[in-house]
């Protein structure tokens, strides 16, 4: 007997989401590299921590995308897990020293969840 075997469509969206985050990556690599980045955004008195949550931010990040790009459940549950820790951390510790910014970062987290989670839902029967 034969068996239907389903065709998994990414779609535009979340391969234009998967791209952007790979980006992304590169972008925290520059800023882990570039400690001057961290230093004029949140003041001299950066946590001596920092730079490992960088390290782990990094691995997390790649986790997340490659996670999704397998269609792994987990994948997707990293990256709302990644976001939480992330605002939180920006909403009580790593403040930047200009207000703009800290707003900016605030609406930017919260937009990018949205996109993230709207593309990850469309697809979610996929994920396994």
């Amino acid at each position: 007997m034969a068996t239907k075997v389903q065709t998994k469509q990414r779609g535009a969206f979340l391969t234009v989401m998967l791209v952007l985050g790979a980006i992304g990556f590169f972008e925290s690599l520059y800023a882990f590299t570039n400690t001057n980045a961290a230093q004029i955004t949140y003041g001299p008195n950066l946590p001596s921590w920092y730079p490992i949550y960088l390290v782990v931010a990094l691995g997390l990040s790649v986790a997340t995308v490659v996670g999704i790009w397998l269609w792994k459940k987990w994948g997707a549950y990293a990256i709302g897990a990644s976001t939480v820790i992330g605002l939180f951390l920006q909403l009580f510790i790593l403040k930047p020293i200009n207000p703009n910014v800290n707003l900016f970062a605030y609406v930017g987290v919260l937009i990018s969840a949205g996109l993230w989670f709207w593309a990850i839902s469309r697809k979610w029967q996929y994920f396994e």
